[in-house]
């Protein structure tokens, strides 16, 4: 493969699209359903289980956030 900005440039976005899919996957998964609901207000719960619209909007802000901080360390890694 050949060396400079492009393959570096390559490898990192590689790595950032396996780390997000890693989040959605674990995000996503019915076993931290399970967990989050032992400690998750009701309302924020539908009485057959699934997650209200507000439950998943806190959902989507958390996997938000933590995909911008992971971005935010391999983007001041990279500068050094």
């Amino acid at each position: 493969m050949a060396k400079g900005p492009s393959s570096e440039m390559t490898r990192m976005l590689i790595i950032q699209i396996v780390y997000v899919f890693l989040f959605a996957f674990i995000m996503q998964s019915p076993t931290v359903y399970k967990f989050t609901d032992s400690f998750i207000p009701a309302e924020l719960v539908r009485s057959n289980g699934t997650p209200s619209d507000i439950g998943l909007a806190i959902h989507a802000t958390v996997y938000v956030f933590l995909v911008f901080v992971f971005s935010q360390a391999m983007a001041s890694g990279k500068k050094n």
